[in-house]
């Protein structure tokens, strides 16, 4: 689907508020920000094309989630441009095998997001972050 037909489809559905994006190509997920411009959208799935590797670009669309499902992503770390969802409740991460927070990334990062109740990590997954980080983030966001 091109710019003009999404464009198109959100000017005539006003209270649309929740979306899912999957990518068409290599960094189809940039044009996000222009899809999504609108700050009314609270949940966002975003899935990259298979085999690629998510990019999380940066927007306006950002500051309004309440929910980001990131599962599946193929993420190594989390997408700085994420700090910009102040309003983030809940991060979905499943499924990211090798995403992997360092301390700097929970202190700088996740604690930007005070609003964050939920984390959803997997539990067969190796920890993405040291124990140290986690208990830092728990004090942070507690």
């Amino acid at each position: 689907m091109d710019a003009a037909l999404h464009s198109l489809l959100l000017a005539n559905a006003p209270q649309l508020s929740e979306a899912e994006i999957t990518g068409p190509s290599q960094g189809g997920l940039q044009a996000v920000p222009s899809l999504l411009g609108s700050q009314r959208f609270r949940k966002l799935k975003l899935r990259p094309h298979w085999g690629e590797a998510l990019s999380l670009p940066q927007g306006p669309y950002l500051a309004a989630l309440e929910e980001l499902d990131l599962s599946n992503c193929r993420l190594r770390q989390l997408p700085p441009s994420l700090a910009a969802a102040t309003r983030l409740r809940r991060l979905v991460l499943y499924s990211n095998p090798a995403l992997h927070m360092p301390d700097s990334c929970v202190a700088g990062t996740l604690a930007r997001l005070q609003q964050l109740s939920r984390l959803d990590l997997d539990s067969w997954c190796p920890p993405p972050m040291t124990p140290q980080a986690f208990a830092a983030l728990l004090r942070t966001l507690g």
